[in-house]
C-alpha cells in the first residue's frame, strides 16, 4: 500500500521527469496523482509509470 501524499517522479509518457504527488490510490494498479508545481494535472497513473521517492507530503483527504 502505497501512502497518501508519497512524492514520485514520471517513469515515462508524456509527463516523463516530473514530480507528482499521490492524491489517492484508485485501486491496487493505478494511483490519482497531481503536480500543480510542474504542470501535471489531476489524473491517473498506473503505479508502473511511477518511480516513488521515500518523500511524503501532507495532503488533506476525506
Amino acid at each position: 500500500m502505497c501512502p497518501i501524499g508519497r512524492v514520485a517522479f514520471v517513469a515515462f509518457g508524456p509527463y516523463e521527469g516530473k514530480l507528482v504527488a499521490i492524491v489517492d490510490v484508485i485501486d491496487q494498479n493505478r494511483a490519482l496523482v497531481d503536480g500543480p508545481c510542474t504542470g501535471v494535472k489531476r489524473q491517473a497513473l498506473p503505479f508502473k509509470c511511477l518511480q516513488l521517492t521515500d518523500y511524503v507530503i501532507k495532503v488533506p483527504h476525506r
